[in-house]
């Protein structure tokens, strides 16, 4: 862009178009080459970590003592299996590798946009904390939003599962009515948590429209255009610099997303760490009893309960 902008058509000197166009070819290539990567690599160690992470929990799942299943709803741990797991993978690929991607992406665009005009990249980057403030509030908004979906989803599944699985006993009894009151109180809490979601969800669109256009794009060529009249940079610097910046708030922008969608899913990857956290029972030991000879076993005052009520 600054070879096209300050030697082809400020200069006229046509024999640079020849680069303008092998560099924007060559600049196709790279990043559809470093794409694929990415989606082949990125795909191929979530898929794997999900698949890890549901054989633990398979594990614990069945290395829990009788107390602790007895009082435990068949729906959690399904949940557990599906959403759960399902979450930390998103986690994995998002909070993991993605983010070291982007701190990437920032080290070496701050490189350049510093290399250029320091000052300029400064006055620019003052907008970063209103973008930070605004994207936790977001966050924080949507966790507690989520935090009771998941609270609520535990019960549901359970009652959805009791009443499909009891409905002969449901028919007989004439008990229809309570279960559809309660499907109705259920769905109607599932409404208004959906409606509060979507809320977050456009604050969010409108925010991320907002700050990839404004914050980021026209706040650059806004505060470049004086240092441009000033004659501190060239009209193909300042182009050489939006660009480089828009990717470098892109990128602070997409760390920020990130740790919007940590605080919002929150509430699914403390459940799944309590299970895995659970300390195993230990093993009893085992003897092994003869009986030849005639030797008689005798049990007195035995008593056994899975709850102590």
């Amino acid at each position: 862009f600054q070879v096209f902008v300050d030697m082809v058509l400020q200069q006229e000197k046509t024999g640079f178009f020849i680069w303008v166009i092998v560099g924007l070819l060559l600049n196709w290539v790279l990043q559809t080459a470093l794409g694929a990567m990415e989606l082949y690599t990125g795909n191929r160690l979530n898929n794997r970590f999900i698949r890890s992470l549901r054989t633990n929990i398979w594990r614990r799942i069945l290395s829990l003592d009788f107390k602790r299943l007895e009082s435990t709803r068949s729906s959690d741990l399904k949940m557990h299996l599906a959403d759960d797991s399902q979450r930390a993978g998103g986690f994995y690929k998002e909070q993991v590798s993605d983010c070291f991607g982007y701190a990437a992406v920032i080290a070496v665009q701050l490189l350049f946009t510093l290399s250029i005009q320091p000052r300029l990249t400064l006055l620019c980057l003052s907008t970063m904390p209103a973008l930070i403030f605004i994207n936790r509030r977001i966050g924080e908004g949507a966790r507690k939003v989520n935090d009771q979906f998941r609270k609520i989803h535990d019960p549901y599944y359970a009652y959805e599962h009791h009443s499909l699985e009891m409905w002969k006993e449901i028919r007989l009894q004439n008990a229809a009515k309570p279960f559809l009151e309660r499907f109705y109180a259920y769905r109607r809490t599932f409404a208004e948590l959906g409606f509060r979601n979507i809320r977050y969800w456009l604050f969010t669109e409108i925010f991320g429209d907002f700050k990839a256009n404004y914050l980021g794009k026209a706040w650059v060529y806004v505060v470049g255009v004086f240092f441009v009249i000033n004659r501190q940079i060239t009209l193909g610097e300042l182009l050489m610099l939006g660009q480089c910046y828009e990717s470098l708030f892109n990128a602070c922008s997409q760390l920020q997303d990130r740790n919007r969608i940590l605080r919002e899913n929150e509430p699914y990857y403390s459940r799944l760490l309590t299970l895995l956290q659970e300390p195993v029972p230990a093993s009893h030991a085992k003897k092994e009893v003869g009986a030849e000879g005639g030797v008689l076993v005798a049990m007195r005052d035995v008593s056994f309960a899975y709850v102590p009520e």
